[in-house]
Parts: structure tokens; C-alpha cells; sequence
């Protein structure tokens, strides 16, 4: 079976769950192909995703080979995040978003900033965000929070008002809206 036919075979085998197959086919790959990026990425995700470490080198050596896929770097961010890695999930995140820039990889910059308590840096990536989508309620809803965990809840509330006039049933900005007016009435 020829290179590519068998990617297309490993590809079928690893979007219907059936990794061991996958896996197989993938290795098989590199004997011909040891420098396939793509094949290293799908390698590291089923490795990482079974919760074996060594996905990790597998990742980087993708991107080695590949530096300059957004691809490759939004999924190693959202591994190191699942364990908690937020600074290293940060630093990918933000090689994906300069490779290809979209709005839902700076949203995961900027939860991951707010984790770490970096609300400036947390709060310019949202209010990036909003320039480009005054309509994520998401973002201006976690701006809501940032000010309301600075003490300053009139600007909170604020927020947690405009994510509710996007979202009228947002569940999270209605639970602010009423802390919010408790602290503002004490």
C-alpha cells in the first residue's frame, strides 16, 4: 500500500476511535517516511489522548519539522492545559494564534491568563476579542469577572449586563448579575 493511501486508511482508523490500528498504520508510515510531520502530530494525539507522555516528544518532533502550523501548536496548548501545564499551553497557544489568528484560540489565551491571575494580560486579549466580536458573551462576561475580583463591581455589573443583552439565558452572567447587586447594595 502506497504512502498516502495508508494515511488515508490510519485517518479513517483514528477518526472512528480505532487508535491501535491507527497507531499501527502510522508507525508503518515512518519507516518510509520518518520525516511525515503530520504523521508524528496524529501519532503524539493518540499517545497523549491514551495518557502516555512520550505523545509530547512526538508533538514537538511534528513541529520541528513543521514550526509554522497553527495546527499542530493549538493541539499541543490544549494538551498541556488538560494537565495543567498553563504557561507551556499559553506559549502554544500564542504560536497558533501569531501562525493563523482566530478568536477561539485568543479566548483560550486569555482563560488561561486569567487562571494564572494575569488580568491585564487576561483582559487585553479579551477586549481584543470584543473589537472583533461584540457579541461573545463569553469574553464580556469573564471581563465581568476580572472586575468584580478587583473589588470595582459597578464596571463588573456592566459587563455582566452587556453579556446578557447577547445572551439573554447566559446562566453564568445571570448568577454574576445578582452577586454583583448584592455587593453593590451592601
Amino acid at each position: 500500500m502506497k504512502t498516502i493511501e495508508m494515511m488515508k486508511v490510519a485517518l479513517e482508523h483514528h477518526k472512528a476511535g480505532r487508535r491501535k490500528e491507527a497507531r499501527d498504520l502510522y508507525m508503518e508510515i515512518l519507516i518510509d517516511d520518518y520525516n511525515n510531520a503530520d504523521v508524528w502530530h496524529l501519532l503524539g494525539l493518540i499517545e497523549l489522548d491514551e495518557g502516555r507522555e512520550e505523545g509530547f516528544e512526538m508533538m514537538h518532533k511534528a513541529l520541528q519539522l513543521a514550526p509554522n502550523s497553527p495546527i499542530f501548536h493549538a493541539n499541543l496548548a490544549h494538551h498541556y492545559k488538560h494537565r495543567e501545564n498553563y504557561k507551556k499551553a499559553i506559549e502554544h497557544f500564542l504560536c497558533s494564534y501569531e501562525l493563523l489568528p482566530r478568536l477561539e484560540i485568543l479566548f483560550e489565551v486569555a482563560l488561561l491568563y486569567q487562571i494564572l491571575r494575569l488580568h491585564e494580560k487576561a483582559l487585553h486579549c479579551y477586549e481584543i476579542i470584543i473589537a472583533k466580536n461584540p457579541s461573545h458573551s463569553q469574553a464580556l462576561n469573564n471581563i465581568g469577572v476580572i472586575y468584580a475580583q478587583k473589588g470595582e463591581w459597578n464596571i463588573a455589573q456592566a459587563y455582566f449586563q452587556k453579556a446578557l443583552e447577547v445572551k439573554p439565558n447566559y446562566e453564568d452572567a445571570c448568577k454574576n448579575i445578582i452577586i454583583s447587586t448584592n455587593q453593590l447594595q451592601e
